[in-house]
């Protein structure tokens, strides 16, 4: 096999519009099996998953760090699949995130824990400051999501 060179984002959704696991582990093993993928990832333990869905097209990055689509807006979750299979590659999208999240800011208003900075983000930078988001789910005893909550690009 050659040197893992391309980074594949993939997205598949059920009707809430999440992500399972399992999708992406059954999905990965045939490519596993004729050795086109080397590894199989979930969430950020390999790779930072937004700007790679941003690089590939499939949304934008919103101040909350969270990956923007058209369809879904932030409500979604995203696995990854590395691969040296030859694919077609995405460019990345203009949707008017920046534009409308500079005008916003309610993710950063509304976060309990205080892990959105204010700043805009790093595209390469972690969704969050994932201590502060833990400290406070300890804290409350629970997630609150609210940066979902309250962002314009919320589909219902």
């Amino acid at each position: 096999m050659s040197k893992l060179d391309e980074t594949i984002a993939g997205l598949k959704f059920d009707e809430k519009g999440l992500i399972p696991a399992f999708i992406v582990d059954a999905e990965s093993k045939p490519l596993i099996k004729e050795g086109l993928a080397s590894a199989v990832a979930s969430g950020n333990d390999t790779a930072v998953s937004v700007p790679m869905a941003v690089a590939a097209g499939l949304g934008e990055m919103g101040l909350s760090r969270m990956l923007i689509t058209p369809k879904l807006g932030p409500c979604l979750r995203l696995c990854k699949v590395f691969t040296d299979m030859p694919l077609a590659t995405g460019a990345p999208a203009d949707l008017g995130v920046r534009k409308v999240c500079e005008g916003c800011g309610r993710c950063v208003e509304q976060c309990p824990g205080e892990a959105i900075p204010v700043d805009w983000p790093d595209p390469t930078a972690p969704a969050v400051d994932g201590k502060k988001c833990r400290d406070f789910w300890r804290r409350n005893g629970n997630s609150c999501a609210n940066c979902l909550a309250v962002c314009p690009f919320m589909k219902s």
